[in-house]
């Protein structure tokens, strides 16, 4: 009785504790409202550029989503938008700090740190999911935006503009879509729409312009009787909208778009049926924006407990107590039994076993403790054949895995055909097939070359042949001083066996057939291979991955029409590429992975005016590098390149029957001649041939580094 006693002291205590708990709750409610009153109150008193306090606002699936300059985030109801009136309702629904809204994304190392650089913000909508996308503009910092996908609770690194100009991101309900606004230099406004690849926006990670072939931008004109058109024809006259736009939206087929003093709204079918005249509203934001309404309330994500679920909680409690004093009074009524049975039986009655050796109170007998412990002692011997099945295409947790990383539990499509020949074919082969690829290289003369990749890392040189064999060789296989490539008697491995992790990846498996070019780059931390795509061929993302860490990543596509070739470089965190321009012959540029990490980074050209040098050929086998703008360029050159490496302060550059070689400081050290050699292919590398390294004296070779996956 004492223990029931304490049990119900317990239980009223509690009682009490959860009603303060809930008046004060109440009194803190009305305290934030008044609070949510203040925040919408400045919302719909903005009337200027410092007073604007709108960060974010677009529509989603099941709500409206607002977020102030302060990050103040309001979940509205769908309703809170009207085409008809053209209001924005935020009644007395109150806003969450965004840290308690979304605490995943404001811990997330690209939010932190970005967040002092965000200048724009949007929200868009693909078949899988909803997304929150900070931006930030490479001018004001060398970081990029931020991504949050809302439905999974999950953040990564998002977006950087890279242009000089501003732009304004528009949100829109509209699958994988979203418009920008820009100005010219007169200050006239255009408009533009941006679609997702791959309709996925995660996997996508890249966008364009929905766009004709003339321009990108279309100019918004304004017509007599508050009437505006959008203008795709740049000879035509037009008088330019000049409003100074923040943010805005698109819903319902009506664009928002939010000004310093009022908010402008028009049909969306102004985009789309051009020369066509179209009236537009301008609204005071005191107007559009209602406070202290009566809204529909949102039941949604991270909100307050609603009264119904604290009846529930109450009722649960009460119920709990009830059961805890009847468990208590059957214990107290078995207790007296079994007094009452030990009273009146003798002390020497024993206890009736069943059949199966077990007491009536489930005490094992010892011949059946015996035997039990007998197979346990033989089934302790076995080992277990019973493994742990993971969900196919479950994956690892969103918010565990690392930026970038492939997905893992997704179920592998088969390689490509060349993968699988390689492979086939080098497990059952001799030594002279394995001679083969390196014959086949020195012998090249024709349009393709059987070199697909080839650059020179920290340890290692690695070459990869059109069919996916890779030599990974010494890094004494090339002899800057006569021009050498020793592959000697270096056998090749099958990209599946040397990388297992990279072909089973899907950026890879999907874009295995379009691989239009592919190089080897270093930063502080690993070493990598990147295969690249055009993204006018496949609408496909290449493929990275990351040599000593076994890790594949989402790779690099180009997205102008023009053919570039990517040269490999051994400085950290650069490369070279090489394009040609109508009869501006062969251009060079070199290009930086932003940041000096090579995963997910944006790449920027390292010119100042991100423009390409032109190379020309001057006389007596000399070229020299020249500004883009240079007239002193009487002989360009046109030699046909496909790939190519740069290794010891020189440019080895792979024709299609011959390598060109020159000292990398013509770039460095534009205008200046420097001698360069055309070398044939059977000259420049060397099959079965012994390699002999030359090693210090007072060094010693521990153990030779294979860069193999487990």
């Amino acid at each position: 009785m004492e223990n029931l006693s304490k049990l119900l002291f317990i239980t009223f205590s509690l009682v009490l504790v959860y009603i303060i708990n809930v008046s004060n709750e109440n009194r803190n409610s009305l305290q934030s409202s008044n609070d949510a009153d203040d925040t919408c109150h400045r919302i719909e008193n903005a009337s200027s550029t410092q007073h604007y306090t709108i960060r974010c606002i677009g529509k989603l699936r099941s709500s409206v989503i607002l977020i102030t300059k302060d990050y103040l985030v309001y979940e509205l109801p769908l309703e809170s938008v009207t085409k008809t009136i053209n209001k924005l309702y935020i009644g007395e629904n109150k806003p969450i700090p965004i840290d308690e809204k979304w605490p995943n994304l404001v811990r997330d190392k690209y939010f932190i740190d970005a967040k002092k650089h965000f200048y724009n913000a949007f929200t868009v909508v693909d078949s899988k999911s909803e997304y929150l996308l900070f931006n930030t503009k490479w001018k004001t910092c060398d970081c990029t935006g931020s991504m949050y996908d809302i439905t999974n609770d999950y953040a990564t690194d998002g977006f950087s503009y890279l242009l000089d100009d501003d732009q304004i991101l528009l949100s829109t309900e509209k699958l994988s879509t979203f418009f920008g606004l820009n100005k010219d230099k007169d200050g006239g406004l255009h408009i533009a729409q941006y679609y997702f690849g791959n309709d996925s926006i995660e996997e996508g990670k890249i966008f364009r312009a929905i766009r004709d072939n003339k321009t990108l931008y279309y100019r918004i004109c304004e017509m007599d009787a508050k009437q505006i058109m959008v203008v795709r024809d740049k000879q035509a006259s037009c008088k330019p909208i000049k409003w100074p736009i923040m943010n805005g939206f698109v819903t319902n087929g009506q664009i928002y778009l939010f000004g310093t003093n009022y908010i402008i709204t028009f049909a969306q079918t102004v985009y789309n049926e051009t020369q066509e005249p179209t009236p537009y509203e301008r609204i005071p934001f005191n107007t559009f924006i209602e406070c202290g309404g009566n809204v529909v309330p949102i039941y949604g994500r991270n909100k307050v407990s609603k009264p119904p679920v604290k009846m529930f909680v109450l009722i649960s409690i009460l119920l709990t107590t009830l059961l805890a004093c009847l468990c208590c009074m059957l214990m107290l009524v078995r207790r007296a039994v079994a007094k009452h049975q030990k009273k009146n039986n003798n002390k020497n009655t024993s206890f009736n076993r069943d059949e199966s050796g077990l007491l009536s109170f489930g005490i094992l007998s010892k011949k059946a403790s015996s035997k039990l412990k007998n197979n346990s002692a033989r089934s302790s011997n076995v080992t277990s054949l019973v493994q742990p099945l993971s969900k196919k295409g479950s994956g690892t947790n969103k918010s565990a895995r690392s930026k970038g990383s492939s997905k893992h539990g997704i179920s592998s499509r088969k390689a490509s055909k060349n993968i699988n020949s390689a492979r086939s074919n080098l497990s059952k082969c001799d030594n002279s097939m394995l001679t083969k690829p390196c014959r086949k290289m020195k012998n090249a003369n024709g349009a393709e070359i059987e070199i697909r990749c080839i650059g020179k890392l920290s340890r290692n040189v690695i070459l990869v042949t059109r069919d996916y064999l890779v030599y990974d060789l010494p890094l004494s296989s090339v002899d800057s001083t006569i021009n050498k490539l020793y592959i000697g008697n270096n056998t090749p491995i099958p990209i599946g066996k040397k990388w297992p992790n990279l072909v089973t990846d899907r950026y890879f498996q999907t874009a295995e057939a379009n691989f239009y070019n592919a190089f080897v780059a270093m930063d502080s931390e690993s070493e990598y291979i990147l295969f690249t795509t055009k993204w006018n061929r496949c609408r496909c993302i290449g493929s990275t991955y990351d040599m000593i860490n076994k890790r594949p990543y989402q790779g690099v596509t180009y997205l102008d029409n023009d053919d570039q070739v990517l040269l490999s470089s051994n400085d950290l965190s650069y490369f070279y590429a090489l394009n040609k321009y109508g009869n501006r012959g062969l251009q060079i540029a070199r290009f930086h992975f932003i940041k000096d990490r090579v995963p997910h980074s944006a790449i920027r050209n390292v010119d100042p005016n991100r423009r390409f040098k032109r190379l020309c050929e001057v006389e007596g086998n000399q070229l020299k590098i020249v500004s883009p703008d240079s007239h002193q360029c009487e002989r360009p050159i046109n030699w046909p390149i496909l790939n190519g490496f740069v290794s010891d302060g020189k440019f080895y550059l792979f024709g299609s029957n011959y390598i060109i070689t020159f000292p990398q400081k013509a770039y460095d050290t534009p205008n200046q001649g420097v001698k360069f050699y055309k070398i044939p292919f059977n000259q420049f590398i060397q099959c079965g041939a012994n390699i002999t390294v030359q090693v210090p004296r007072h060094l010693k070779v521990k153990k030779s580094h294979q860069l193999l996956d487990s």
